[in-house]
């Protein structure tokens, strides 16, 4: 009878470790071990990711939510192992610019169970690096007579409207002098931003001003010392860029009559 207690005392208690092993949670490392980490827009930020389970793993879900702004997912795999590693690069975005951004690590083995883990990433502003002594032709001159802000090159009116971010407007097409004003065939804004700081110009200062003033199709009429804050048209999203005006050159004739500017992006 003493044997028969034992016995069943032993399968008892085998029965119950092996039920709490198969319910223990997956564990879920992620290094740095550091809650927060600091980047700006375009760097990468690295994370080894580690899972350990006492049973099959079935899904990773990492999802990303900037400060004051919806969750989404970033991540969403199938797993099919008890073990698993995973090596994350993520660049930061412009569009993210000074904003805490949350990361949730999510990990659940096949029978529902999840471990969470979780970091946060404080995105610093952006230095806007500048170029100067750009420059296109009016629409006198048959070529040359737009820009494109995304590659800071000449463009043509004839291009694709998608690269033409800057261009002379003009109602009187007779005209034989540059008429002092921009549009943009690709759908961008212009604000006048003469007061802004040119000289620190930072991503997230230039799209702010811009949010937060009142944007033209048209600019203004130009002339040498203006700043301008455009948000790029139809080939960017979420990019600005700040010019500066230089000076508005009326050449002999009108062939070659044309604006020269700085531009930081």
């Amino acid at each position: 009878m003493k044997k028969y207690l034992l016995f069943t005392l032993l399968v008892t208690i085998s029965f119950l470790t092996a039920c709490k092993k198969k319910n223990e949670k997956p564990v879920i490392l992620v290094s740095p071990s550091e809650l927060i980490q600091y980047g700006n827009p375009g760097d990468v930020i690295d994370w080894n990711i580690s899972v350990t389970s006492e049973i099959k793993l079935a899904r990773l879900l990492i999802k990303v939510q900037p400060a004051n702004s919806f969750e989404q997912v970033y991540k969403d795999s199938l797993l099919y192992t008890k073990n698993f590693s995973w090596k994350l690069q993520y660049q930061i975005p412009q569009s993210q610019a000074g904003k805490l951004v949350y990361f949730n690590f999510t990990v659940i083995d096949e029978d529902g169970n999840e471990a969470v883990a979780l970091k946060e990433v404080q995105v610093g502003d952006e230095l806007l690096t500048e170029t100067s002594g750009l420059q296109f032709f009016t629409r006198s001159n048959l070529s040359n007579n737009a820009f494109d802000l995304e590659a800071l090159v000449q463009s043509s009116a004839t291009n694709d409207s998608t690269i033409r971010d800057i261009q002379e407007y003009a109602l009187d097409t007779t005209l034989q002098a540059p008429t002092s004003y921009w549009f943009s065939p690709a759908a961008g804004k212009f604000v006048k931003a003469n007061s802004y700081d040119y000289g620190n110009a930072t991503l997230l200062t230039a799209k702010n001003l811009f949010i937060g003033s009142i944007q033209k199709d048209v600019t203004d009429s130009l002339v040498a010392g203006d700043i301008y804050i455009t948000k790029l048209g139809s080939t960017s999203v979420d990019k600005y860029a700040v010019i500066k005006i230089i000076s508005i050159n009326d050449s002999p004739g009108n062939n070659f009559d044309n604006y020269t500017f700085n531009v930081k992006k």
